[in-house]
């Protein structure tokens, strides 16, 4: 029984804390998330393609990193700490898109911020399709927008291509 209350409270204490990081983050890089908001839009299919091969590699090379003693850990630690930085980022402009399509007519606040975000989180952690079809599919959306706008140049402006 005592096992049981555990992890709902490991739970609700999560998603309260995963609900205010992603409602922080949202107002913390407004432009950076903006722009991953597009990608998403423009492009969402590739997104979760470049999500999931990404994670699934850097996930297998963390995970093989552990065997080599506590260095190889602390880099496996440090690669998962990465990818989840990342995809904290991505998740943040997607409750941001979530946001305006469900507000549209609300300015930009922080509670329909905030009621998004628990809506997101409570469709991830709906009893198996939550668990394995919705949160790994915006996980991978997530992680793949934040990598697309990491390694994507920039477009140079009419000015920059006068001095070139």
């Amino acid at each position: 029984m005592n096992d049981i209350i555990g992890v709902i409270l490991i739970v609700i204490l999560s998603s309260t804390a995963l609900t205010a990081l992603l409602t922080v983050l949202t107002y913390l890089l407004p432009t950076r998330i903006k722009k991953l908001e597009q990608i998403m839009v423009a492009q969402p299919r590739r997104t979760f393609l470049i999500g999931l091969v990404n994670g699934l590699f850097f996930g297998i090379i963390a995970a093989w990193l552990t065997d080599f003693g506590d260095f190889g850990g602390l880099l496996g630690a440090l690669i998962l700490l990465l990818l989840l930085g990342l995809t904290a980022v991505g998740l943040s402009s997607l409750v941001h898109l979530l946001r305006n399509r469900i507000y549209p007519r609300e300015e930009n606040g922080v509670k329909s911020t905030m009621k998004t975000t628990v809506l997101m989180i409570i469709g991830a952690l709906t009893p198996v399709v939550g668990w394995f079809v919705f949160t790994p599919a915006l996980l991978f959306i997530g992680l793949g927008a934040a990598i697309t706008i990491v390694i994507r140049r920039p477009r140079k402006t009419a000015q920059m291509q006068e001095f070139n």
